[in-house]
């Protein structure tokens, strides 16, 4: 009996004494669930020695508690809190604290990208002087941080006190040691509130400030007086986490005069003991240790240390190989290596790749990039072969501080940096061990000096803030992190085409990559910044705009999609002014006023409007160019170039005489046509570059006139900087012709907007209104105007001639406004030597606009063909350009399909040589090749010309040239090609005409709406143009209604003057002659022509006739004979020889000489050539 009350008793003994020891083991951790998470989300930890209830247990995730619901001894489920760190998550219970030994990783949704608007502009802390460190941890248990700041020259630590929203309007400060440096939050003794831990390098020791705070505001005497422990020379940088896995907190320290890292086994009694920690124990390091961590590298459950050495350009790494309630030198194995490349100054733990392992991050001090070495280790084994060769990545500059976190969420840990260009460098990682991962970075700016950074969520929104501490400034530099789902607040406009740009406001904006228009994504997408995004729209669909980011998607309803005109074709492809031609295609407006069609920059009549085919009148001083067709401001054009023809007798000199000579301001370089008041005739606009003005003479019909178009005094208006070149364009899509022109001493280029006033001033140009002002490169000359992306709006290119290349402007407004919101930033494409003229056009007939330019000094031409999409345009949107010889100097250029191949050909000035270069194109769809260019030819002018105009001058439907010398000379080359084919005599001079006055430029048009192509020169030696009217007879379509058919036309030549009279049959004898007479001042002309019968030789018959004037006193006498044909038929061929007399008041006495014509006999007309001759 009592031997039983014996053994009862032993048992029972030995059963508390067992439930004793457990009840001192710290919580064991073995797994988390997931150990992956956003906040507010619950995690299930698993393991032993958890309390049974949750009164008794905290859960730290890097230093702020989660709230738990649930705890038994071996599982514990904790909701995740917004300020969570990347650390490892610690349970403590009974003044005991257990580790899991890898880090907790906090995500949030919407997120996945990092821009330049990813965080705001930084908020600004004052602090003491000098800061070393900075740490953030909640030490009041508000679920918030707080701010900790060393500062090394007052000997204190501030404490900024976080009352939500970012604000930190309190704050304290305590005494530390001498020159404080590192700090660490951690709860030290076990008791769930957050110590401060800092080193004193200026006294080798440590502070600790125990926090004892109870309940109300968080003050300096929250904490206890700093409780201070020795260690070895010039402590720098200092980590808590428990070593030996007993349960307590032990103190690891970095110490760089020693050349050693101190450890302090923390031994601290019971939960509301004193702090007691055993002697330190030292562990060698190489040269200046500067910075140590903790973390797991071999997976074996113990914490290994890690501390980067300055000058030995390594890292230490000791091994934990501890048994628990023992920490020693032994605990830790042989002292391993890494060379890492020049200087290491900080060094941080992450798994980069998610393999869960930890993978070293080092900063360099002295070098620009930093480097991340790959953990492939196995369990319980460290050697220099358990990582891979480092990888090294660019950053901003040299680097005083490292972090590693998660900053966007994706699940995945980025790089922070501080460098010493005052930068704060993110580096966003794509989870895999690349060169191109993390290899881009963005900046932001810090305050002067950053030394420091630390991470984590100071406004409660589970999205880390980033902090700098800025020793040059005094200053903390706080990035709210201000990543998540895209709002779309506006877009516009809500009316878009085919390449038309859409402009969608909003935030969150700056990781949008995919934009749908409908189902239909948008060809391209430009974010601009963070509160606006450029969409370029290809197919497109009406209904709702669609944007995506990493981070979500965003919805708008309210686009309406048109898509752009096609031009198919234009039948016929020739005509007079007054033609009516037929335009097929797809997507015109059915509307015919809500349709825009120009030839050049005439605007044409239409007739009907439907959405496949409009009918259109031809109008006079329309250009040798392709038609265009503007719908609701998007502007195409048609493949080919739309010819304005009429019968004439090829170029002469005799046709051409100078009938205008108008006054400009001083020195006019350049010219330019256009209808600006829409009044049907071209109005002209001269570059004055003595006076830094354009001037605009308006041309209109005056009582007296018939034919010549007469020009209104100017508009002088001023450019405000000195023009170089410009050009005549709608640039804006709003139907009124706009002028882009280069600034060659300004480095720029100017648009100016035009206001539709007819008759009035077309221009207003107050600067902040109507003109802009773009920069380029250096010295720009020569500037073009063409749709180079294919999206319906005029980009704008130009030349600089200083630096070298082209500029080239995008044009991506939208509306009819225009500012420098119109235009993208420049893109700068190499050119050769001094580039000069440029042209827009599509030389390998693939529909997309290819750039030629002229390179003056280096006497080549340089093809750029465009390869880019559309409504896109980069540095690669063009291929490597293709160079051709030219002749020397080779200055102003124009393209034209000479010979009606559908393929551009090319023509330049070579301004130090007698020549022009001509480049016939054989290019093949999709290519440009040297190859194609080959026939090239040079076709010789008088003296050195210095600019060429093209247009079809005799109205054969082929282009002709001109070109003038600084000397006064213009040569008219006609346009001899047949059947399509180039030959050496292509081009002849027929017309050799001399002004006898220095020459600046030349314009071929219509000036006087007659059908036919005048001469305009720019005159800068004398201040005037001049305008040479062409002469040669326009085609004049007969009318066959009337009170007999017609049976013949006589028409008078002369100099300057011709008649057209067409010839009623009344009777065998009598014809009655009616028409026109076309001379300056001259009206309506009649008379007759008697056929005398009685006189008759070999079926020849003599006649009689007499013609008569209106407003221009002169008689002519007409005799001749005709042929028998005339007199018995109306609808043979008949041949005439008249001869007779004319008497002139002013001119004297013409004799004319008949030239005998033969007309086809089934025409029911015919006409005598008779021509004049003056003594």
């Amino acid at each position: 009996m009592i031997s039983n009350l014996i053994n009862a008793k032993c048992i029972f003994l030995f059963l508390l004494f067992c439930n004793s020891l457990i009840s001192q083991a710290p919580p064991f951790i073995r797994s988390i669930s997931p150990l992956i998470s956003s906040s507010e989300k619950t995690v299930t930890i698993t393991g032993i020695n958890f309390p049974a209830s949750s009164s008794n247990v905290n859960v730290s995730f890097g230093g702020v508690k989660g709230k738990i619901i649930s705890s038994t001894n071996t599982q514990i489920i904790s909701t995740v809190p917004s300020g969570a760190l990347y650390r490892p998550i610690s349970i403590t219970t009974n003044g005991l604290t257990g580790y899991y030994p890898f880090p907790f990783h906090l995500t949030y949704p919407n997120g996945g990208y990092i821009t330049s608007s990813s965080f705001r502009k930084k908020i600004e802390l004052p602090t003491k002087e000098l800061p070393k460190d900075i740490v953030v941890g909640d030490l009041n248990d508000d679920g918030l941080h707080e701010i900790v700041v060393s500062n090394s020259k007052s000997n204190t630590i501030t404490v900024f006190v976080n009352s939500g929203k970012l604000l930190f309007t309190e704050k304290f400060d305590l005494p530390t040691g001498i020159s404080p440096q590192g700090i660490v939050i951690a709860d030290i003794d076990a008791d769930g509130r957050n110590d401060i831990l800092v080193a004193n390098q200026g006294s080798n020791t440590i502070s600790i400030f125990k926090n004892i705070l109870m309940y109300g505001q968080l003050a300096a005497e929250s904490f206890s007086p700093k409780y201070d422990l020795a260690v070895d020379e010039r402590p720098n940088s200092i980590e808590v986490y428990d070593l030996e896995r007993d349960g307590r907190n032990d103190i690891i320290v970095s110490n760089e005069n020693g050349n050693t890292i101190s450890v302090l086994r923390g031994i601290t009694a019971t939960q509301n003991a004193p702090l007691n920690f055993s002697k330190k124990i030292s562990l060698t390091t190489q040269l200046r240790p500067r910075s140590v961590s903790i973390g797991d590298i071999d997976r074996d459950g113990r914490a290994d240390i890690f501390c980067v050495n300055e000058f030995s350009n390594s890292i230490s790494i000791f091994r934990n190989i501890s048994k628990r309630d023992s920490l020693t030198t032994r605990s830790f194995a042989q002292r391993v290596d890494l060379l890492v490349g020049s200087k290491p100054k900080s060094i941080a733990l992450a798994d980069i790749n998610n393999d869960r392992r930890l993978d070293l991050i080092i900063a360099h001090s002295d070098e620009d990039y930093f480097s991340i070495i790959r953990n492939k280790s196995k369990p319980d084994t460290i050697t220099v072969n358990t990582f891979e060769k480092q990888t090294d990545y660019p950053t901003s500059g040299a680097q005083d501080d490292i972090v590693a976190a998660d900053f966007d969420g994706d699940g995945r840990c980025d790089i922070g940096i501080v460098t010493g260009s005052n930068f704060l460098s993110l580096h966003k990682n794509s989870g895999e061990f690349s060169s191109n991962n993390l290899k881009s970075y963005i900046n932001f700016t810090t305050g002067s000096g950053p030394i420091a950074l630390t991470v984590g969520d100071l406004d409660g929104d589970a999205h880390p803030e980033i902090l700098t501490i800025n020793k040059g400034s005094n200053t903390i530099s706080v990035f709210q992190n201000r990543i998540g789902p895209p709002v779309i607040t506006s877009m516009s406009p809500a009316i878009v085409t085919t390449g038309g740009t859409v402009l969608i406001n909003g935030w969150h904006l700056s990781a949008v990559k995919k934009v749908f228009f409908g189902n239909i994504p948008a060809v391209n997408v430009t974010a601009i910044n963070d509160s606006l995004v450029a969409a370029i729209i290809g197919k497109g669909e009406s209904g709702i705009v669609k944007l995506e980011t990493p981070g979500g998607s965003a919805i708008m309803d309210g686009i309406q999609y048109i898509p752009k005109p096609t031009i198919y074709n234009i039948e016929p492809e020739v005509g007079v002014p007054g033609t009516e031609i037929k335009i097929t295609g797809l997507n015109f407006n059915p509307d015919k006023n809500k349709n825009l069609i120009r030839f050049g920059t005439m605007q044409a009549e239409i007739i009907s409007a439907s959405s496949e085919e409009m009918r259109v009148i031809v109008p006079f001083g329309g250009t040798y160019e392709p038609i265009s067709i503007t719908v609701d401001g998007v502007t195409v054009k048609s493949v080919k170039p739309f010819a304005i023809t009429y019968s004439g007798m090829g170029i002469s000199k005799s046709y051409f005489e100078a009938n205008i000579n108008k006054p400009t301001l001083k020195i006019p370089v350049k010219i330019q046509l256009g209808d600006f008041d829409m009044n049907g005739r071209l109005d002209l606009l001269t570059l004055n570059d003595g006076s830094d003005s354009l001037s605009l003479y308006y041309n209109s019909k005056n009582a007296e006139s018939i034919i010549y178009g007469t020009f209104e005094d100017p508009i002088h208006i001023a450019t405000t900087i000195k023009g170089e070149d410009f050009v005549v364009c709608d640039i804006n899509g709003d139907e009124q012709l706009d002028v882009a022109m280069s600034h060659y001493t300004t480095n720029s280029i100017s648009i100016f907007r035009s206001k539709p006033r007819p008759k009035i001033i077309a221009f207003n140009f107050q600067p902040l209104v109507d003109r802009i002002e773009l920069k380029t490169g250096l010295y720009p000359r020569a500037v073009a105007v063409g749709d180079i992306d294919g999206d319906g709006k005029m980009d704008i290119a130009v030349t600089n001639y200083g630096s070298y290349n082209i500029s080239i402007f995008r044009n991506i407004g939208s509306g009819s406004g225009l500012s420098k919101n119109t235009f993208s930033e420049k893109i700068d494409i190499p050119a050769g030597n001094k580039p000069w003229g440029i042209a827009i056009a599509d030389i390998d007939g693939d529909k997309k606009n290819d750039l030629v330019v002229a390179n003056s000094g280096a006497n080549t031409l340089s093809l750029y063909r465009n390869i880019g999409n559309i409504g896109t345009f980069t540095t690669s949107s063009f291929d490597l350009p293709i160079e051709l010889p030219t002749g020397m100097t080779p200055t102003n250029l124009a393209i034209a399909d000479f010979n009606n191949d559908l393929l551009n050909d090319i023509v330049v000035v070579n301004s130090n040589e007698r020549s022009i270069s001509v480049f016939p194109n054989q290019n093949k769809i999709g290519s440009i090749t040297t190859d194609a260019f080959s026939e090239s030819f040079k076709v010789n002018v008088s003296l050195s010309p210095t600019s060429l105009a093209i247009n079809d001058i005799d109205g054969d439907g082929l282009c002709d040239i001109g070109v003038i010398s600084a000397s006064g000379n213009i040569a008219l080359l006609q346009n001899f090609i047949k059947k399509n084919k180039f030959s050496d005599d292509s081009f002849i001079s027929k017309a050799q005409i001399s002004s006898n006055e220095s020459l600046s430029n030349i314009a071929i048009a219509d000036i006087d709406n007659d059908g036919r192509n005048d001469i305009i020169l720019a005159c800068d030696s004398t201040n005037n143009f001049k305008v040479y009217y062409n002469n040669i007879p326009p085609y004049i379509p007969l009318d066959t209604a009337g009170i007999a058919k017609p049976l013949g036309v006589n028409t008078f030549y002369f100099k300057n003057h011709f008649s057209v009279l067409s010839a009623y049959h009344l009777s065998k004898s009598l014809r009655i002659l009616g028409g026109l007479s076309f001379k300056p001042r001259v009206g309506v002309a009649g008379g007759f022509k008697y056929l005398i019968k009685a006189l008759s030789l070999n079926n020849l018959t003599p006649y009689l006739g007499l013609v008569g004037g209106i407003n221009y006193k002169y008689v002519s006498l007409v005799g001749g004979i005709t042929s028998k044909k005339e007199e018995e038929s109306k609808i043979n061929g008949f041949i005439s020889f008249p001869i007779g007399i004319e008497f002139q008041n002013e001119k004297g006495v013409s004799i004319m000489i008949g030239t005998p014509l033969q007309l086809h006999p089934d025409l029911n007309y015919g006409f005598m050539l008779n021509i004049g001759y003056y003594f």
